[in-house]
């Protein structure tokens, strides 16, 4: 605790030195928000894009901020403040995880399918729509992006062993069955996966 006070004061310091020095704002309000100093760390967030409207690392934890303190109509106007600014792969990831966590799937899902759009090569983005997919019984869309996930990543066992598990409950017993056993390295039953899943 002491060395995080320090750590503010000396932060402080520097933004009275430097009071438009986008920088020194941006630490202050990394360094409050680690001390849960929500206000401190709003406030200098804010001040920081008095000075770069468009910067994108106050967007990005200034919306964060306003998602953890549970201001949602706030967070999601900040981040989206910060896809106009930088409408990249990772903003409209920050979107969709925000999305996620408010319970939204639906634009959860857009924000995620943009995401990959821009990197298809983003497995995290990947394997948020599949789940998402199937929370809203999507059953197709989810195994067409469990298999992208399997072809981009074939060491990988969990995409593997979900889209098992969707065989599975869609009546595919001898695919997942395939599935399971190059997951395990040996051949599984599928009736004991679906114990195993709680499907049955």
């Amino acid at each position: 605790t002491g060395d995080r006070d320090a750590a503010l004061a000396y932060a402080r310091a520097a933004i009275d030195l430097h009071p438009q020095a986008t920088e020194a704002r941006l630490f202050t309000a990394w360094v409050a928000a680690t001390n849960a100093r929500w206000a401190e760390a709003e406030e200098q967030y804010v001040e920081a894009l008095k000075l770069e409207p468009k910067n994108q690392e106050a967007l990005t934890y200034l919306a964060a901020l306003y998602a953890e303190t549970n201001r949602p109509d706030e967070a999601e106007a900040t981040f989206k403040r910060l896809i106009a600014a930088d409408p990249s792969y990772l903003s409209y990831y920050y979107l969709g995880n925000f999305y996620t966590k408010a319970g939204r799937p639906k634009e959860a899902i857009g924000a995620f399918e943009t995401s990959v759009k821009k990197n298809p090569d983003l497995t995290a983005a990947l394997t948020e729509l599949a789940l998402l997919d199937e929370q809203i019984d999507d059953n197709r869309s989810a195994e067409r992006t469990y298999r992208k996930l399997i072809s981009a990543r074939p060491e990988a066992s969990m995409p593997k062993a979900r889209l098992a598990r969707l065989l599975l409950k869609t009546g595919r017993k001898k695919e997942a069955e395939k599935l399971l056993a190059d997951v395990g390295g040996r051949a599984v039953d599928s009736t004991q996966a679906q114990l195993q899943f709680g499907l049955i």
